[in-house]
């Protein structure tokens, strides 16, 4: 009995000695949960604050990145532009001064030497010098800029910039009606202007043919290639999840780079004034229809009519902001294009909500 008693005696010391054991290990692993848990919010908040520092870095390091590039291709296009241009000159000069010398050399019994010259051949050759010109600058942009992101410039053109092939099915209904608003305006302009016997639109900017070919064709081109083409996909690029903020640079581009026209006497500085800040607008508006359709040519299109229809105002034409005639069509441009702005910034955004 005693020799049961004492085997009953170890069995519950060892059954305590056990629990205590099991309480020890639970106490344990709770305190190693604990501790991991508490260690894996610390590591996600480490991670949080590291992640927005290094977004807010990146962005800034992006921001930084897109002020260089676009400076480059802002100065790169007016290097090559003004290069072109003089070695046009130079070419067109040295074959005119050789056809002279062919003329008078072989031109026979019908060629009069001392025939007064006329000024088509220096047409001539201003509108080839202007041409080639802006050839030049378009080409090189197109190239450094498909170089640069390692595509062709026919992809460039005809998927990125949807430029080729040309197509009226290309321009959507916004960009049309903005094309009958302007002829409607014009239309309300003739008759406003007649009615009071005091004309604003004149022919005087078609007196020079490089100036007005220059206007209507190779300024769209040259501009819209420039700033809605190739400065918008660098902004793009950089920044491919904030389409509005991205058609801000070119449009802000777009309206300082209109100030260098004051440097020369063609312009007169009201002209200047308006050209800069209905560019903002309308630079604005080109730059979210182009991140809406995709499309150069829908932009390109609009540009030109807005050319067209600005072509009857002179460009030496000193105006009053207090005037009427003046203040009242450009107040309404302005109402009319922000809300232009304000529809196309609610598209983008529905598109990239899908």
């Amino acid at each position: 009995r005693l020799g049961v008693m004492a085997r009953r005696r170890r069995r519950r010391l060892a059954d305590v000695s056990d629990n205590s054991s099991n309480d020890d290990d639970n106490a344990a692993a709770a305190a190693s949960a604990s501790a991991s848990a508490s260690a894996s919010v610390t590591a996600s908040a480490s991670a949080a604050v590291a992640d927005t520092k290094t977004e807010d870095g990146s962005s800034t390091m992006h921001a930084v990145t897109v002020l260089v590039e676009v400076v480059i291709t802002v100065f790169e296009f007016m290097f090559v532009m003004v290069y072109a241009r003089e070695i046009a000159k130079f070419v067109v000069s040295y074959a005119g001064l050789a056809l002279s010398h062919a003329t008078y050399r072989y031109g026979g019994a019908g060629h009069d030497p001392d025939a007064a010259p006329t000024d088509s051949g220096s047409t001539f050759g201003d509108m080839v010098v202007l041409l080639a010109s802006n050839v030049a600058v378009v080409a090189w942009l197109l190239a450094r800029f498909a170089s640069s992101s390692g595509v062709s410039v026919k992809t460039l053109v005809g998927e990125r910039l949807r430029l080729w092939p040309l197509s009226v099915g290309r321009v959507s209904s916004t960009a049309r009606y903005v094309m009958v608003f302007h002829v409607v305006g014009a239309a309300v302009m003739v008759g406003v202007q007649w009615y009071v016997g005091r004309w604003i639109f004149s022919w005087k900017n078609y007196e020079h043919a490089t100036g007005i070919v220059d206007m209507l064709l190779c300024a769209p081109v040259r501009e819209e290639v420039t700033f809605r083409g190739v400065i918008f996909l660098i902004a793009q690029r950089r920044f491919p999840r904030t389409p509005v903020a991205t058609a801000l640079v070119p449009s802000a581009v777009f309206s300082l780079i209109h100030v260098l026209n004051a440097l020369g006497s063609r312009y007169s500085p009201t002209y200047v004034f308006l050209q800069v800040l209905v560019g903002l607008f309308i630079g604005l508006f080109y730059s979210l229809r182009f991140a809406v359709t995709g499309s150069l040519w829908e932009t390109l299109s609009m540009h030109i009519v807005n050319n067209v229809f600005a072509s009857f105002v002179p460009l030496d034409t000193h105006f009053a902001l207090d005037d009427y005639m003046l203040s009242i069509p450009m107040i309404e441009t302005l109402i009319v294009y922000a809300i232009l702005i304000k529809l196309s910034i609610d598209e983008v955004r529905k598109r990239q909500s899908l």
